[in-house]
């Protein structure tokens, strides 16, 4: 079912920017870093049966990309024209990359934000799951629990989309970060995942993970 058009108008405002078929989507960071650590506080006791002392604080290790903050630039284009973001680490380097979006990943994790970008710029995806990066501690934990890795709250972590993803990779890889290609937009409606042989559609994220989405404020400067 289709959001109604008061919740498709606040989608299309959180998205902040129109993808378009051909975009390449990636992501910077890992998925899933900072549902991870609210899994480790809330199991721990059931953790600490399973896993060492050492490898728990393994998973509760923050990524660098985490430090980082994101400026968009020249307000004046269109939702849907290519801008420049200057990216800012902890130690206020600067670096600058195109992109068309580039969406914060919080509540819902990396499938949250993949359904928001598409459903905002009514355009379908092709996205691979084997190449989302996730810590092996993520999945192993996930695994153990009984969790979707992909739905886990990804607070720290970016999804971009780019005309040129090699070139955005290269040049964020260059700077000690993990920037990796996940799949692309496509015409049509369909947002469709691939893992090897299997395909599955992608789903709308519940009520609660989109209220939360919708009240959080976005990261990205202006």
């Amino acid at each position: 079912m289709e959001p109604g058009q008061v919740l498709q108008g606040q989608i299309e405002a959180l998205a902040g920017g129109r993808i378009k078929p051909g975009d390449e989507l990636l992501v910077l960071g890992l998925a899933g870093l900072s549902g991870t650590r609210e899994l480790c506080r809330k199991y721990r006791e059931k953790l600490q049966n399973r896993f060492s002392p050492a490898y728990i604080r393994k998973m509760e290790a923050p990524g660098c990309e985490e430090e980082i903050r994101l400026r968009k630039t020249e307000q004046e284009k269109s939702e849907e024209e290519i801008r420049q973001y200057i990216l800012y680490n902890k130690s206020e380097r600067e670096t600058s990359f195109p992109a068309r979006v580039v969406f914060p990943l919080r509540e819902g994790g990396i499938l949250a934000g993949l359904w928001i970008l598409s459903q905002a710029s009514h355009v379908g995806l092709s996205v691979d799951l084997r190449m989302i990066p996730l810590k092996q501690e993520t999945i192993e934990l996930c695994e153990y629990l009984g969790l979707n890795p992909y739905r886990l709250s990804s607070g720290g972590a970016w999804l971009l989309a780019a005309e040129d993803g090699f070139y955005v990779t290269q040049k964020l890889k260059a700077e000690g970060l993990s920037c990796t290609r996940i799949g692309t937009a496509q015409e049509g409606k369909k947002k469709l995942l691939y893992n090897g042989q299997n395909i599955q559609y992608l789903e709308k994220p519940s009520a609660e993970e989109l209220q939360q989405l919708l009240r959080q404020p976005c990261p990205v400067r202006k």
